[in-house]
Formats: C-alpha cells, sequence, structure tokens
C-alpha cells in the first residue's frame, strides 16, 4: 500500500503535470451553457458522448455545464472544464462549472474543473458523488447548496484535490448529512466553509496551508475527526468572534470520535503513556474541544486516480527531460 506522503505526492505531481501540459491544448469553446436535459440529450456541445448513462468528454470544454438527468455519470476522463476566470453572481449560470440542478445520484468523476466562480453547484440535488476530480483556481471549488430553502443533502465528496481556490475550497450551504473525506484540500481561503448547517462529516482529509482550515458560522453538530490539520494560517475559526454588532452565536461541533479525533501541528500536549492520543484536550474555541488529538499525522485513505496510460506516458517524459537538462548542468568536476 502506498503510504499517505507518497500518496499525496504522487496526486500532487500529476496535478501540476495535468494542468501545465494538456488542459490548454484543443479548448473547445462553446457560445453558451451546455445541457443535459431530464431525457438525456445533450445540447450545446458535440464534445460529450453518451452510452447509456454515462457521459464522457473527448475534449477540453470551456463553457459551464447544467445537469437535469438523475441516475448518471460524468466522466471527465481527465479533459479540463474551463471558465473565463471572471467573477460571476450567485445565481449568475455562467460562473457554474458544472451545475446541477433538482437531481439525485449523479457522479462526477476525472475531471479538471479550473477558473470558474463556482466550480461544482448542487442545487436542490442529493445523494451524488464527487469524486476523483481536481478544483483549482476556482472562486469556490464545490458549494451545496445556496440560499433559504435551495439544500443539498446525503452528498460525498471524496478522494479530490481541491487547490487555490479563492473564496473556498468547499462550501456547505444549510444541507445536511454531506461527507467529506479523504481529499486533498490545500491552499484556499477557507479550506472547508460550513454555513448554518448541521449534520455534516468531514473526516479523514488533509487539510493544509489554507487561510482558515474550516470556518463555521451558526452551524452546529458536524462531526471532523482524523483530519490532518498543517501549516494553516488558522486552523479554524468562527462567525461568532466577528466584532459586535455584526457578532454571531458560536457554532459548537464534534470534534473526534469518542476514541480519536484529529491530529493538528499546532498542538503542544503531551503523550506520557505513548498511545498516540494527547495527555490532554486540545481546546479550539469555546464549547469546541478536540478530547483525544492525535500526536502523529493520520494516514489520510487516498487511493491513487486512475488516469489514462499516454498521462502516464507524458510525466515519464517529462521526469526524463528534466533529469537530462539537470545532469548537463551539473558540474564536470564533481
Amino acid at each position: 500500500m502506498i503510504g499517505e506522503k507518497r500518496a499525496t505526492a504522487l496526486l500532487l505531481m500529476i496535478f501540476c503535470v495535468a494542468l501545465v501540459a494538456f488542459p490548454n491544448v484543443g479548448i473547445v469553446k462553446a457560445e453558451e451553457t451546455i445541457y443535459i436535459r431530464e431525457d438525456g440529450s445533450i445540447e450545446g456541445t458535440d464534445q460529450i458522448e453518451r452510452d447509456g448513462d454515462v457521459f464522457t468528454f473527448r475534449g477540453n470544454i470551456s463553457v459551464g455545464i447544467q445537469i437535469r438527468r438523475s441516475n448518471i455519470i460524468i466522466d471527465g476522463a481527465w479533459y479540463a472544464l474551463q471558465g473565463d476566470g471572471e467573477i460571476h453572481g450567485p445565481t449568475d449560470i455562467r460562473g457554474m462549472g458544472l451545475e446541477i440542478v433538482e437531481c439525485h445520484n449523479v457522479t462526477i468523476r476525472n475531471l479538471i474543473i479550473k477558473e470558474f466562480t463556482r466550480g461544482i453547484r448542487f442545487t436542490k440535488s442529493s445523494d451524488c458523488i464527487v469524486h476523483h476530480n481536481i478544483l483549482v483556481n476556482n472562486s469556490i471549488g464545490i458549494e451545496m447548496g445556496y440560499g433559504d430553502g435551495i439544500y443539498s443533502n446525503n452528498n460525498t465528496v471524496s478522494g479530490n484535490i481541491i487547490k487555490e481556490n479563492g473564496y473556498a475550497g468547499i462550501r456547505l450551504i444549510y444541507g445536511s448529512s454531506n461527507t467529506i473525506s479523504g481529499n486533498v484540500i490545500t491552499e484556499n481561503d477557507e479550506g472547508v466553509s460550513v454555513w448554518g448547517t448541521s449534520g455534516n462529516y468531514i473526516v479523514w482529509n488533509n487539510i493544509t496551508c489554507n487561510n482558515k482550515g474550516v470556518y463555521f458560522e451558526t452551524s452546529g453538530i458536524n462531526i471532523l475527526h482524523h483530519n490532518n490539520f498543517v501549516n494553516n494560517t488558522k486552523d479554524w475559526w468562527d462567525y461568532g468572534y466577528t466584532p459586535w454588532p455584526f457578532q454571531l452565536p458560536f457554532s459548537e461541533n464534534i470534534w473526534d470520535d469518542g476514541e480519536e479525533g484529529n491530529y493538528w501541528d499546532t498542538y503542544d500536549g503531551t503523550d506520557n503513556n505513548i498511545d498516540g492520543i494527547g495527555d490532554t484536550p486540545h481546546l479550539l474555541y469555546e464549547n469546541n474541544t478536540d478530547n483525544f488529538p492525535l500526536i502523529q499525522p493520520t494516514e489520510v485513505p487516498i487511493k491513487i486516480p486512475e488516469f489514462p496510460s499516454w498521462t502516464i506516458l507524458l510525466l515519464l517524459i517529462i521526469i526524463t527531460f528534466t533529469t537530462i537538462i539537470y545532469k548537463k548542468r551539473l558540474p564536470r568536476n564533481h
């Protein structure tokens, strides 16, 4: 089994190659939003191929897609879905990479999504899966729900790289029973942002190098454990800290599973009995405590995505070329 560090390093290496080497080649520009209708018909592009309930990319696309059909799979085949890089309003369809509207059981996999206001948005959609994708340089990588009554519940986000999104990597709004697990969530302003919602699971993630690792606003009884909080400016933040007159009550969440909690690089406690659990709780803020902080980082179960063989070949060519250049630059007498 590949260890956590090796798996993460390989994911990030392939991520860099994918972004540099091929996403900007052969971008297909559609004039308007692409639609996958309730009957399964595709409007606005010939770069998505349907085979039963599987819709597969045949090339890179530079316009958003709205999905209104349930029980389907969107397979990006490691092509890119790229926006215009502009900031659009929260209901402006031009700012949506993939918008899943009033659907259930939609799976999104093997797709690079970048430079949208919202890379993926779930609008009144449930039981969906976002798995093995790269979301980078969006304002918000993934947003579940928007506004009062527009909830999205029981969705799963797992095994993704969610990196360098300006406002938030993942934003949960009002929905519940969503699971965020096994992701690399790094270099976002807010890694995971939770607004007015409860009953969600944020577990087994690498949450690193964000301005705020997790952000809460009037949200309670969400469950967080076995995450690695490393090199964040702030591991957590709560809107309750906003100065008067804007102050709201603090959120109250659960930061362990009753036996083990999270790894915090800011924890300075001891482990005298060498059981891997800190001897003292990690007090976060009012009514929020990790009672069983981990002494060592937990091994996040990150599975290596199944990239096409030509991608791996391209990676090997780049590594080989770089090695040759490096060797040529070495001093002759060494």
